[in-house]
């Protein structure tokens, strides 16, 4: 199960990394014109990629995967604002804040499944995590 809970987890942070920050980065036209759509402007685009991968990058790490993933729920939190600030509300846009909401892989607590309490610190014991109904311990 351990595995399958690392798999889940870089499956999820390389589709967010790679479908939206690695556009961001080369300058790709599918990245300049959601900047335009909003009202941003396009010198924040770089800016908004690294904090994508840095989100991604922490959610990757076991001890700061909380942190990550929070991070990552709020930026895409707030890139679907903007776009509904817009009245431009995508399926595309609502899709992936929805799909990263429901199946987040977000670690949850800090206790072995199927184990009895622990002398372990919460540090030292395997994270569950939990992928849309499924818990995974990893």
């Amino acid at each position: 199960m351990k595995l399958a809970g690392w798999i889940l987890s870089v499956v999820v942070a390389l589709f967010l990394a790679g479908a939206s920050a690695v556009p961001k980065f080369m300058g790709l036209q599918a990245a300049i014109e959601p900047m335009t759509v909003v009202g941003w402007p396009v010198k924040y685009m770089v800016l908004i990629g690294a904090i994508e991968v840095g989100c991604m990058i922490l959610f990757l790490i076991p001890r700061t995967a909380l942190l990550g993933a929070v991070l990552t729920t709020g930026l895409l939190g707030g890139s679907l604002a903007a776009n509904l600030r817009v009245d431009n509300p995508l399926f595309s846009h609502t899709s992936s804040a929805s799909i990263w909401a429901s199946p987040s892989g977000l670690p949850f607590g800090c206790a072995k499944k199927n184990s009895a309490p622990s002398s372990q610190s919460c540090a030292e014991q395997p994270v569950t995590r939990f992928y849309g109904l499924s818990a995974v311990c990893v």
